[in-house]
Protein backbone atom coordinates (compact mmCIF):
# COMPACT_ATOMS: atom_id res chain seq x y z
CA UNK A 1 0.00 0.00 0.00
CA UNK A 2 1.39 3.38 -1.01
CA UNK A 3 2.15 5.73 1.88
CA UNK A 4 0.10 8.95 1.95
CA UNK A 5 1.54 12.37 1.31
CA UNK A 6 0.65 14.39 4.38
CA UNK A 7 -0.52 17.96 4.06
CA UNK A 8 1.49 18.92 7.15
CA UNK A 9 3.87 17.13 9.50
CA UNK A 10 4.88 18.36 12.93
CA UNK A 11 8.14 17.13 14.44
CA UNK A 12 8.06 17.15 18.25
CA UNK A 13 5.34 15.78 20.52
CA UNK A 14 5.65 18.25 23.38
CA UNK A 15 3.05 20.90 24.16
CA UNK A 16 4.07 23.12 21.21
CA UNK A 17 4.04 20.33 18.62
CA UNK A 18 0.80 18.78 19.84
CA UNK A 19 -0.98 22.12 20.00
CA UNK A 20 0.07 23.04 16.46
CA UNK A 21 -0.97 19.63 15.10
CA UNK A 22 -4.38 19.84 16.78
CA UNK A 23 -5.10 23.36 15.57
CA UNK A 24 -4.12 22.44 12.01
CA UNK A 25 -6.57 19.56 11.85
CA UNK A 26 -9.31 21.57 13.55
CA UNK A 27 -8.84 24.41 11.07
CA UNK A 28 -8.64 22.06 8.07
CA UNK A 29 -10.51 18.79 8.82
CA UNK A 30 -9.68 17.52 5.34
CA UNK A 31 -5.94 17.82 6.03
CA UNK A 32 -3.79 14.77 6.59
CA UNK A 33 -1.67 15.81 9.60
CA UNK A 34 1.20 13.72 10.98
CA UNK A 35 2.81 14.19 14.41
CA UNK A 36 6.21 12.52 14.95
CA UNK A 37 8.26 12.28 18.14
CA UNK A 38 11.39 10.27 18.87
CA UNK A 39 9.88 9.17 22.19
CA UNK A 40 6.51 7.63 22.88
CA UNK A 41 3.80 10.25 23.28
CA UNK A 42 3.50 9.40 26.97
CA UNK A 43 7.20 10.00 27.59
CA UNK A 44 7.93 13.72 27.32
CA UNK A 45 11.62 14.56 27.89
CA UNK A 46 11.91 18.28 27.17
CA UNK A 47 10.41 21.27 28.93
CA UNK A 48 6.90 19.74 28.65
CA UNK A 49 7.94 17.05 31.13
CA UNK A 50 6.33 17.26 34.55
CA UNK A 51 2.81 17.22 35.91
CA UNK A 52 2.28 20.94 36.38
CA UNK A 53 3.21 24.24 34.74
CA UNK A 54 2.04 27.80 35.21
CA UNK A 55 1.40 31.13 33.55
CA UNK A 56 0.88 34.52 35.17
CA UNK A 57 -0.50 37.86 34.06
CA UNK A 58 2.79 39.53 34.85
CA UNK A 59 6.35 38.65 33.86
CA UNK A 60 9.82 39.32 35.22
CA UNK A 61 11.72 40.17 32.04
CA UNK A 62 11.39 43.16 29.76
CA UNK A 63 8.90 42.35 27.04
CA UNK A 64 7.24 43.84 23.99
CA UNK A 65 3.55 44.57 23.45
CA UNK A 66 3.35 41.46 21.27
CA UNK A 67 4.67 39.20 24.03
CA UNK A 68 2.29 40.75 26.54
CA UNK A 69 -0.71 40.28 24.25
CA UNK A 70 0.28 36.68 23.56
CA UNK A 71 0.34 36.03 27.31
CA UNK A 72 -3.09 37.64 27.81
CA UNK A 73 -4.58 35.63 24.94
CA UNK A 74 -3.03 32.41 26.25
CA UNK A 75 -4.49 32.98 29.72
CA UNK A 76 -7.93 33.44 28.16
CA UNK A 77 -7.59 30.36 25.98
CA UNK A 78 -6.55 28.19 28.93
CA UNK A 79 -9.64 29.32 30.85
CA UNK A 80 -11.85 28.63 27.81
CA UNK A 81 -10.35 25.16 27.46
CA UNK A 82 -11.18 24.40 31.08
CA UNK A 83 -14.82 25.24 30.36
CA UNK A 84 -14.75 22.92 27.35
CA UNK A 85 -13.27 19.88 29.10
CA UNK A 86 -15.22 20.25 32.37
CA UNK A 87 -15.55 18.23 34.65
CA UNK A 88 -11.94 17.25 33.86
CA UNK A 89 -9.60 19.64 35.67
CA UNK A 90 -6.76 21.05 33.61
CA UNK A 91 -6.06 24.23 35.60
CA UNK A 92 -6.68 25.99 38.88
CA UNK A 93 -6.44 29.64 39.75
CA UNK A 94 -3.79 30.58 42.25
CA UNK A 95 -1.70 33.48 43.52
CA UNK A 96 1.88 34.19 42.48
CA UNK A 97 4.16 36.14 44.80
CA UNK A 98 7.30 37.76 43.36
CA UNK A 99 10.01 38.73 45.83
CA UNK A 100 13.47 40.24 45.63
CA UNK A 101 15.40 43.47 46.24
CA UNK A 102 13.39 46.51 45.13
CA UNK A 103 16.13 47.80 42.82
CA UNK A 104 16.86 44.55 40.94
CA UNK A 105 15.70 44.21 37.29
CA UNK A 106 13.62 41.15 38.19
CA UNK A 107 11.36 43.17 40.49
CA UNK A 108 11.36 46.34 38.39
CA UNK A 109 10.27 44.49 35.23
CA UNK A 110 7.62 42.57 37.20
CA UNK A 111 6.21 45.80 38.62
CA UNK A 112 6.26 47.48 35.20
CA UNK A 113 4.46 44.47 33.69
CA UNK A 114 1.75 44.47 36.37
CA UNK A 115 1.19 48.22 36.23
CA UNK A 116 0.13 47.99 32.57
CA UNK A 117 -3.13 46.32 33.54
CA UNK A 118 -6.26 48.35 34.41
CA UNK A 119 -6.50 48.99 38.12
CA UNK A 120 -2.82 48.27 38.76
CA UNK A 121 -1.29 51.49 37.41
CA UNK A 122 -0.58 52.88 40.89
CA UNK A 123 0.53 49.61 42.41
CA UNK A 124 3.70 49.54 44.52
CA UNK A 125 5.78 46.96 46.34
CA UNK A 126 4.66 45.13 49.46
CA UNK A 127 7.06 45.98 52.25
CA UNK A 128 9.19 43.38 53.96
CA UNK A 129 7.11 43.79 57.11
CA UNK A 130 3.88 43.23 55.15
CA UNK A 131 5.30 40.08 53.59
CA UNK A 132 6.19 38.64 56.97
CA UNK A 133 2.79 39.53 58.40
CA UNK A 134 0.76 38.16 55.49
CA UNK A 135 2.83 34.99 54.99
CA UNK A 136 4.12 33.96 58.44
CA UNK A 137 5.04 30.45 57.24
CA UNK A 138 7.60 31.81 54.76
CA UNK A 139 10.96 33.22 55.83
CA UNK A 140 11.87 36.24 53.70
CA UNK A 141 15.30 37.81 53.28
CA UNK A 142 15.67 41.17 55.02
CA UNK A 143 16.28 43.06 51.76
CA UNK A 144 13.29 41.78 49.77
CA UNK A 145 9.96 43.35 48.86
CA UNK A 146 7.01 41.70 47.14
CA UNK A 147 4.43 41.87 44.36
CA UNK A 148 1.28 39.75 44.29
CA UNK A 149 -0.32 38.56 41.04
CA UNK A 150 -3.64 36.86 41.80
CA UNK A 151 -4.16 35.78 38.17
CA UNK A 152 -1.83 32.77 38.05
CA UNK A 153 -3.10 29.63 36.38
CA UNK A 154 -1.55 26.37 37.57
CA UNK A 155 -1.80 24.00 34.59
CA UNK A 156 -2.14 20.21 34.89
CA UNK A 157 0.49 19.59 32.23
CA UNK A 158 0.20 15.82 31.92
CA UNK A 159 -3.62 15.97 31.71
CA UNK A 160 -3.43 18.72 29.07
CA UNK A 161 -0.95 16.78 26.94
CA UNK A 162 -3.16 13.69 27.09
CA UNK A 163 -6.27 15.69 26.20
CA UNK A 164 -4.67 17.39 23.18
CA UNK A 165 -3.30 14.11 21.81
CA UNK A 166 -6.64 12.33 22.29
CA UNK A 167 -8.54 15.08 20.49
CA UNK A 168 -5.98 15.17 17.67
CA UNK A 169 -6.29 11.42 17.07
CA UNK A 170 -10.09 11.48 17.37
CA UNK A 171 -10.18 14.09 14.59
CA UNK A 172 -8.17 11.82 12.30
CA UNK A 173 -4.62 12.93 13.07
CA UNK A 174 -1.78 10.39 12.83
CA UNK A 175 0.95 9.94 15.43
CA UNK A 176 4.19 8.06 14.91
CA UNK A 177 7.21 7.31 17.06
CA UNK A 178 10.52 7.61 15.28
CA UNK A 179 13.91 9.29 15.41
CA UNK A 180 14.36 11.49 12.37
CA UNK A 181 17.64 10.76 10.58
CA UNK A 182 17.28 12.98 7.51
CA UNK A 183 14.96 15.59 6.02
CA UNK A 184 15.13 16.14 2.26
CA UNK A 185 13.59 19.49 1.25
CA UNK A 186 11.51 19.99 -1.88
CA UNK A 187 7.94 20.66 -2.97
CA UNK A 188 7.29 17.32 -1.30
CA UNK A 189 9.54 16.86 1.75
CA UNK A 190 10.93 13.43 2.60
CA UNK A 191 11.30 12.71 6.33
CA UNK A 192 13.47 9.69 7.00
CA UNK A 193 13.32 7.88 10.33
CA UNK A 194 15.08 4.67 11.30
CA UNK A 195 11.85 2.80 10.54
CA UNK A 196 10.26 4.56 7.57
CA UNK A 197 10.25 7.47 5.12
CA UNK A 198 7.29 9.87 5.29
CA UNK A 199 6.30 12.44 2.68
CA UNK A 200 4.74 15.79 3.46
CA UNK A 201 3.91 19.06 1.75
CA UNK A 202 4.81 21.19 4.77
CA UNK A 203 6.82 20.57 7.94
CA UNK A 204 6.94 22.25 11.33
CA UNK A 205 10.03 21.78 13.50
CA UNK A 206 9.03 21.96 17.17
CA UNK A 207 11.66 19.69 18.66
CA UNK A 208 12.69 21.75 21.69
CA UNK A 209 16.21 20.96 22.99
CA UNK A 210 16.84 18.67 19.99
CA UNK A 211 16.31 21.48 17.44
CA UNK A 212 19.88 22.80 17.11
CA UNK A 213 21.47 20.14 14.86
CA UNK A 214 18.30 19.88 12.77
CA UNK A 215 18.30 23.62 12.08
CA UNK A 216 22.01 23.60 11.29
CA UNK A 217 21.24 21.24 8.41
CA UNK A 218 19.34 24.14 6.86
CA UNK A 219 22.20 26.58 7.33
CA UNK A 220 20.73 28.13 10.48
CA UNK A 221 23.07 28.19 13.47
CA UNK A 222 21.34 29.92 16.37
CA UNK A 223 23.37 28.41 19.23
CA UNK A 224 20.41 27.37 21.35
CA UNK A 225 21.35 26.99 25.00
CA UNK A 226 19.98 23.91 26.75
CA UNK A 227 19.63 24.11 30.50
CA UNK A 228 19.10 21.17 32.77
CA UNK A 229 16.30 21.82 35.24
CA UNK A 230 15.40 19.76 38.27
CA UNK A 231 11.97 19.81 39.87
CA UNK A 232 12.04 18.61 43.47
CA UNK A 233 9.25 17.83 45.90
CA UNK A 234 9.08 18.21 49.69
CA UNK A 235 6.18 16.79 51.70
CA UNK A 236 4.21 19.21 53.84
CA UNK A 237 3.52 18.78 57.55
CA UNK A 238 -0.17 19.51 56.97
CA UNK A 239 -2.34 18.54 53.97
CA UNK A 240 -2.75 22.17 52.97
CA UNK A 241 -0.86 25.18 54.22
CA UNK A 242 -1.91 28.40 52.44
CA UNK A 243 1.04 29.34 50.27
CA UNK A 244 1.23 31.24 46.98
CA UNK A 245 3.53 30.23 44.16
CA UNK A 246 6.77 31.97 45.06
CA UNK A 247 9.16 33.45 42.50
CA UNK A 248 12.27 34.74 44.24
CA UNK A 249 15.26 36.51 42.78
CA UNK A 250 18.21 35.30 44.81
CA UNK A 251 21.93 35.24 44.06
CA UNK A 252 21.35 36.47 40.49
CA UNK A 253 18.95 33.61 39.72
CA UNK A 254 15.23 32.98 39.93
CA UNK A 255 13.84 30.14 42.04
CA UNK A 256 10.19 29.15 41.83
CA UNK A 257 8.16 27.18 44.37
CA UNK A 258 4.52 26.19 44.38
CA UNK A 259 2.02 24.07 46.29
CA UNK A 260 1.04 20.87 44.48
CA UNK A 261 -0.66 17.53 45.06
CA UNK A 262 1.19 15.70 42.27
CA UNK A 263 2.92 13.40 44.79
CA UNK A 264 0.65 14.10 47.72
CA UNK A 265 0.54 17.54 49.42
CA UNK A 266 3.97 18.93 48.59
CA UNK A 267 6.03 22.00 47.86
CA UNK A 268 7.53 21.79 44.40
CA UNK A 269 10.69 23.75 43.68
CA UNK A 270 12.31 24.38 40.31
CA UNK A 271 15.56 25.95 39.23
CA UNK A 272 17.21 26.23 35.79
CA UNK A 273 20.70 24.87 36.32
CA UNK A 274 23.77 24.15 34.24
CA UNK A 275 24.06 24.35 30.46
CA UNK A 276 24.21 20.88 28.91
CA UNK A 277 25.30 19.54 25.52
CA UNK A 278 23.39 17.77 22.78
CA UNK A 279 25.01 14.50 23.89
CA UNK A 280 23.48 14.91 27.36
CA UNK A 281 20.03 14.60 25.78
CA UNK A 282 20.44 10.90 25.08
CA UNK A 283 18.96 10.11 28.49
CA UNK A 284 17.49 13.10 30.31
CA UNK A 285 16.39 10.92 33.21
CA UNK A 286 20.03 10.21 34.09
CA UNK A 287 20.95 13.86 34.46
CA UNK A 288 21.60 14.69 38.09
CA UNK A 289 23.19 17.74 39.66
CA UNK A 290 24.23 17.09 43.27
CA UNK A 291 25.19 20.74 43.79
CA UNK A 292 21.72 21.84 42.72
CA UNK A 293 20.07 19.37 45.12
CA UNK A 294 22.21 20.65 48.00
CA UNK A 295 21.48 24.29 47.13
CA UNK A 296 17.73 23.75 46.80
CA UNK A 297 17.60 21.72 50.00
CA UNK A 298 19.19 24.62 51.87
CA UNK A 299 16.79 27.05 50.19
CA UNK A 300 13.76 25.01 51.31
CA UNK A 301 15.15 24.72 54.84
CA UNK A 302 15.81 28.47 55.08
CA UNK A 303 12.58 29.62 53.43
CA UNK A 304 9.95 26.97 54.16
CA UNK A 305 11.47 25.07 57.07
CA UNK A 306 8.34 25.30 59.23
CA UNK A 307 6.10 23.93 56.47
CA UNK A 308 7.90 20.81 55.24
CA UNK A 309 8.12 17.47 57.00
CA UNK A 310 11.26 16.14 55.33
CA UNK A 311 14.84 17.40 55.16
CA UNK A 312 15.55 15.86 51.74
CA UNK A 313 13.33 15.96 48.65
CA UNK A 314 11.00 12.97 48.34
CA UNK A 315 10.91 13.12 44.53
CA UNK A 316 13.22 14.56 41.86
CA UNK A 317 12.34 14.95 38.17
CA UNK A 318 14.64 16.10 35.36
CA UNK A 319 13.76 18.14 32.30
CA UNK A 320 15.48 20.44 29.82
CA UNK A 321 14.69 24.03 28.84
CA UNK A 322 15.90 25.68 25.65
CA UNK A 323 16.93 29.34 25.53
CA UNK A 324 17.73 31.69 22.66
CA UNK A 325 20.36 34.42 22.92
CA UNK A 326 17.75 37.15 23.38
CA UNK A 327 15.19 35.10 25.34
CA UNK A 328 12.58 35.36 22.58
CA UNK A 329 10.85 32.58 20.66
CA UNK A 330 11.82 31.48 17.16
CA UNK A 331 8.60 31.39 15.14
CA UNK A 332 8.20 31.58 11.39
CA UNK A 333 9.18 30.27 8.00
CA UNK A 334 12.57 29.20 6.84
CA UNK A 335 14.18 32.23 5.12
CA UNK A 336 14.49 30.36 1.80
CA UNK A 337 12.21 27.29 1.97
CA UNK A 338 8.58 28.38 2.21
CA UNK A 339 7.22 25.00 3.32
CA UNK A 340 9.47 24.65 6.38
CA UNK A 341 8.42 26.32 9.65
CA UNK A 342 10.05 26.71 13.06
CA UNK A 343 8.59 26.83 16.55
CA UNK A 344 11.58 26.48 18.88
CA UNK A 345 13.61 28.30 21.54
CA UNK A 346 10.75 28.83 23.97
CA UNK A 347 13.13 30.05 26.70
CA UNK A 348 11.15 28.61 29.60
CA UNK A 349 7.77 29.99 28.55
CA UNK A 350 6.53 27.51 25.97
CA UNK A 351 3.87 25.67 27.93
CA UNK A 352 2.07 28.74 29.24
CA UNK A 353 2.24 30.58 25.92
CA UNK A 354 1.46 27.51 23.78
CA UNK A 355 -2.09 28.62 22.87
CA UNK A 356 -0.85 31.83 21.23
CA UNK A 357 2.26 30.19 19.77
CA UNK A 358 0.27 27.40 18.12
CA UNK A 359 -2.23 29.90 16.70
CA UNK A 360 0.65 31.80 15.05
CA UNK A 361 2.25 28.72 13.51
CA UNK A 362 -1.10 27.31 12.39
CA UNK A 363 -1.82 30.59 10.58
CA UNK A 364 1.58 30.54 8.88
CA UNK A 365 1.23 26.95 7.70
CA UNK A 366 -2.24 27.71 6.29
CA UNK A 367 -0.96 30.88 4.59
CA UNK A 368 -3.02 33.13 6.84
CA UNK A 369 -1.89 36.38 8.43
CA UNK A 370 -1.21 35.90 12.17
CA UNK A 371 -2.95 38.17 14.65
CA UNK A 372 0.38 39.49 15.93
CA UNK A 373 3.40 41.23 14.47
CA UNK A 374 5.86 38.36 14.77
CA UNK A 375 8.88 40.06 13.18
CA UNK A 376 10.73 39.96 16.53
CA UNK A 377 10.60 36.14 16.43
CA UNK A 378 12.06 35.81 12.93
CA UNK A 379 14.96 33.35 12.80
CA UNK A 380 16.79 35.76 10.46
CA UNK A 381 17.55 38.04 13.45
CA UNK A 382 20.44 35.74 14.37
CA UNK A 383 22.23 36.10 11.04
Amino acid sequence: MESPVYDATVLGGGIIGRSIALKLIKAKPEFKVLLIDQFSMSESQGSSKGRSKGIQKTHWVKETDTMRQMRIDSLQEWESLQMTVCPKTIMRKHEALFVGPADCPFMMYTLDSLQKYPGFDGMGYMSNASLREQYPNIHFSDDCVGLLDASELCLAADTILEHILEEFENLGGTTKKGQVTEITPGDTINISTKEKVYQTKKIVIATGPWSGPMMQEYGIDISLKRKHAMEMYWKLKKPYIPCPSLFEYKNKSMVWTNYTTEHGPCLKIGFPGEIITHEDLHDVNKLHDKKMVIAMTKYIEDTFGEMVSTIKPTQIENCVYTFTKDGKFILGRHPEKNNIFFAVGMSGRGFGYSPAISNIVCDLVLDRQPKYDISEFDVARFK
